[in-house]
C-alpha cells in the first residue's frame, strides 16, 4: 500500500518536471526543470540582456555605436585611438553592462 502510494506520487510529480534538452529560448512560466550536464541556467537579469544582444545582431539590445571625429589629419586620429582605444572600449563595455543606453 505505502509503496503504491509513493510510486503514484513520484509518477504524478514526474509529469510536472520538464526537460529543456535541446534548449529553450525563454521559459514560459515557473516550473520544475531537469537540468542536464553542461547546461547553463541564467537568472533573468542576465538572460534578458543576452536575448536582446542576440536578437539585435550582436550588440547589447541591438545598439550600434557611431563615433564622429572632426580632425585636420588622419594621423592624429589614428594616434588618439592607438593611445586611448582600449580605454574607450572598456568604458563603453562597462556602461553597457551597467545598463546604460548608448543611443
Amino acid at each position: 500500500g505505502a509503496f503504491a502510494a509513493t510510486m503514484a506520487l513520484i509518477l504524478g510529480a514526474r509529469s510536472m518536471i520538464h526537460s529543456s534538452a535541446g534548449g529553450e529560448w525563454q521559459v514560459p512560466g515557473d516550473r520544475l526543470n531537469f537540468v542536464h550536464k553542461n547546461e547553463t541556467i541564467l537568472p533573468a537579469s542576465i538572460a534578458s540582456p543576452l536575448r536582446n544582444m542576440v536578437e539585435g545582431g550582436g550588440g547589447m539590445g541591438g545598439s550600434v555605436i557611431h563615433l564622429h571625429v572632426n580632425a585636420v589629419d588622419g594621423k592624429s586620429v589614428q594616434q588618439f585611438f592607438n593611445d586611448h582605444g582600449q580605454k574607450l572600449v572598456k568604458t563603453l563595455q562597462t556602461q553597457i553592462r551597467n545598463g546604460a543606453r548608448l543611443a
